[in-house]
Formats: C-alpha cells, structure tokens, sequence
C-alpha cells in the first residue's frame, strides 16, 4: 500500500493506472542490505513510517518490515567481517502517528538485537553535538577512525536523522538519552538532491555541488554526501519523456553509474564528497561494484598515507 504521508496526494490519485511505473520509480536496489554491506555499501539511506502502529522501510509505498533490515545489519555488524568497519546510517521519517517521536522510534530499533546487542551498542559514545553547534560534545568534523572504531578493533555504527520531512505533531523531535547519540543530518551533513533524471543533467547539478561545496569553509567540519541518483521528475515534457525512455531506476543507474566514475571529474568529486550514494550499488555492468570499491579504497588509503607523512 501507499505510505500514509502520501494518501490523497497525486500519487495517491493516479496510482491505479501508474502503479507499474510507480514501482519502476520506487525500487533502488536489486539485493538486500546484508548484500549490500557484504559488497561494500557503508552509507545506508533508510526511509521509513509509522503505518498504524508498525514500523515500515517505506519509498511512497511500504517496502519491509524495518526489524528485518535492523536485523540484518547487526548480523553483518557481528561478523568477523565488520571489525574496523564504520556503518553510517540516515534514518528519514516519512510519517509519525500521534504521540510518536524520534524517541520512541530510537527506543524501538534498541530493541532489536542480534546477539544481544542493538544498533546503539556500536556508538561508544554517551552522546554528540547532534546540531553542530561547536559545543563540549563530538561535534561530526571531530569524528576520528579509532575514535569511532576502538583503534580499529571493533564495529562501529553512526547514526543520523531527518527531521524536517512527513507529518509530525509538535513534540516529535526527541529528547532522550538514544535520541543523543545521533546526529542531525541537515545540520551535519551536505547532502543536496537534484531530484532530476537524466545522466548529462545530474552531472551538471553535481559539478555545481561539488563547486559550492569546496567554497564553503562550514562544509570541511560536516560529512559531505554525492548523491548522484535520479528520480520520477515530471518537471517538463523533456524529463517526463526522460523518465519513460529510462524505464526505471534500476535500469537508469545501470549506465549512469558507470558514467559517473568514469567522469573526468570523478576523483574531484570524492574528495569534495567522499560518500559516493547510488541506486544499484551492486551493479556488475561493466564491473561497476568492484571498480568503486577499488577508486574509494584507494582514497582512503592514499588519504592516511598523506595524513602519516604529515606527522
């Protein structure tokens, strides 16, 4: 069904004789988030609602029950695999019931667990500068690896939320001791959506991000995200015919992707923006999954090398 925060809406309306292309337009990935994890994903964006009570993953239309994608993630957390390894998680609210927060969702996903332990009990600190205000608290630009890691032998997960998204009742922020542990993602993060189709017109809103962002001196103290992926725009007669050729998300990424690592601009991009977020991230077309892995692996390690010789 569709999600509440879009019942009445035109969506909603037209559904009936779009609800073929509605779900061509919804579905991002083609595995799932264990999958992910396993082939390299380390930034998950996770949508999600409060549909009469229970908790959904949610893209317009209810996808999965949340505890399984929660599930999934601490087992990747819990294996041997994940030692040092940061999982960063955005959680974006689409709809609250009444009498929902921020604090009673982050006192649900503590009770889920995979060998006795929750999401919550991979962030080792008490809590953080969630607004980025500079205070005594760990402010996002301050994060360190063995800071985060324990020097590299544990798993570690950060967590950041959206606050400015869906229906809401006035006390929905949160105020409580999990609520602080995480971070709000507008006011820690540069992370701007192009909402467009359309490879040559994404990468140019992308090059003009990049450009603002490597000028804005604020931007170098918060965690800076690429998103490069495209979505139903019905902006115009050319972006709506774009968005019929393209057939759907996945088939658009499949090309698109490829195109944007190999843009000559690409490596200014990582290290403008070095959280690379596309749909497909496990696309095999043209070896796409393993030659990113190797571009953002070969930043980090050529980042730390120049950090060490720094010393």
């Amino acid at each position: 069904p569709i999600d509440l925060c879009d019942e009445g809406s035109a969506l909603d309306i037209i559904h009936p004789i779009s609800k073929g292309m509605q779900f061509r337009y919804g579905k991002t990935q083609t595995v799932s988030i264990d999958k992910q994890l396993g082939q390299g994903a380390r930034f998950l964006h996770i949508k999600y609602t409060d549909y009469y009570g229970e908790w959904y993953t949610t893209h317009a239309h209810l996808c999965s029950k949340i505890d399984d994608d929660i599930l999934e993630i601490l087992h990747f957390l819990a294996s041997d695999e994940a030692t040092g390894e940061i999982v960063s998680i955005l959680f974006q609210p689409m709809y609250f019931g009444d009498g929902v927060t921020l604090d009673t969702f982050h006192e649900y996903l503590d009770g889920i667990k995979y060998q006795g332990k929750s999401l919550f009990d991979y962030i080792y600190m008490d809590s953080v500068d969630a607004f980025n205000t500079q205070n005594d608290l760990t402010s996002i630009g301050t994060l360190t690896y063995n800071q985060l890691t324990k020097n590299g032998t544990a798993p570690a997960v950060v967590i950041f939320d959206r606050r400015e998204e869906g229906h809401f009742d006035e006390d929905w922020e949160g105020r409580g001791s999990l609520t602080a542990k995480c971070y709000d993602m507008d006011s820690c993060a540069e992370h701007e959506w192009h909402s467009a189709i359309g490879s040559n017109r994404l990468i140019n809103k992308i090059n003009a991000t990049c450009a603002r962002v490597s000028q804005d001196v604020n931007a170098k103290n918060k965690l800076r995200v690429n998103q490069t992926q495209a979505s139903m725009s019905i902006g115009g007669f050319t972006e709506f015919f774009d968005c019929v050729g393209a057939w759907s998300l996945l088939r658009f990424a499949t090309r698109h992707n490829i195109k944007l690592i190999e843009h000559e601009n690409f490596d200014t991009w990582l290290k403008t923006m070095p959280v690379f977020q596309v749909d497909f991230c496990n696309s095999d077309y043209k070896n796409f999954n393993k030659r990113i892995n190797e571009k953002i692996a070969k930043y980090n390690q050529n980042l730390v090398n120049a950090l060490l010789l720094a010393k």
